[in-house]
């Protein structure tokens, strides 16, 4: 069963996922910045779900710092899409950007589709 790392800060997003992704994936979860990165390099998930509105460290911030480690597929949340978050994102492998709110199943779908 492949592992999904979700980093997010919101606990009822966190859970509403896992409760849509639990069937297909073995899922794990970090509500805060600080432990993202050791147990992205400890698990090596498939995919990782990650708010870029992590605290106290924002989600780019965590990226860089698992960077090249990361996982093959990366879907990013955001409240906020800017030319930089953008051009960062992309340049850490972040295969999709999704402005949040966002529907759970929207998040479901995507992830199935990469």
């Amino acid at each position: 069963m492949p592992k999904l790392l979700i980093a997010d800060h919101l606990e009822d997003r966190q859970e509403a996922l896992k409760k849509v992704m639990d069937a297909e994936w073995e899922i794990h979860t970090c509500m805060d910045s600080y432990p993202v990165v050791d147990t992205m390099r400890y698990l090596k998930p498939e995919a990782l779900v990650i708010d870029l509105n992590l605290i106290p460290q924002n989600g780019l911030s965590v990226l860089k710092e698992g960077f090249p480690e990361l996982p093959p597929v990366i879907l990013a949340l955001t409240n906020l899409i800017s030319p930089y978050i953008v051009e960062t994102a992309e340049s850490l492998g972040v295969s999709m950007l999704v402005r949040v709110p966002c529907k759970i199943d929207f998040l479901k779908e995507q992830l199935e589709d990469m």
